[in-house]
């Protein structure tokens, strides 16, 4: 595969082990792509030599994410694995007792939204509203959000 060319860079990770940028390779067009020094392919190692050479331009500082912008990026969680999880913590019979002091029509939608959804994302507005219910903390959930993607 050949790269057409490679710009904006930014180093994707604190010790400079991967980057970010745009790629353009013939026959697929541009792309978002992360260089690593291992690279499986021959492509990808060239960009990655290339790069830190400094042939297409500077890398740009790594910027840690935001707490909100990490939240956004976390993994999704199958209801089985939320429950779980969450029954691993103690909190599991909390979800109803925090769905029933909700207000209407945000107890209903959050009743159905418990009860039928079969996947969560970490700013799903049902995780979001039941935080303070079971007297968690946003910090608090973002650690054990990861550890129930594992169950």
């Amino acid at each position: 595969m050949e790269v057409i060319s490679v710009s904006n860079l930014k180093w994707s990770r604190h010790d400079q082990t991967a980057f970010d940028a745009l790629v353009e390779l013939d026959g697929i067009g541009l792309v978002p792509f992360t260089a690593v020094p291992d690279s499986d392919t021959e492509y990808g190692r060239e960009i990655w030599e290339k790069g830190v050479a400094g042939e297409y331009g500077p890398i740009s500082e790594f910027l840690p994410l935001t707490p909100e912008e990490a939240r956004a990026v976390m993994p999704n969680l199958t209801a089985r694995q939320l429950r779980l999880g969450l029954l691993s913590l103690g909190k599991l019979e909390g979800v109803s007792v925090a769905i029933e002091l909700l207000p209407e029509p945000d107890r209903s939608q959050a009743q159905i939204e418990w009860q039928y959804a079969t996947e969560f994302r970490r700013l799903h507005p049902l995780i979001v509203q039941l935080i303070p219910g079971l007297e968690l903390t946003d910090e608090q959930v973002d650690t054990v959000w990861t550890e129930f993607a594992e169950v």
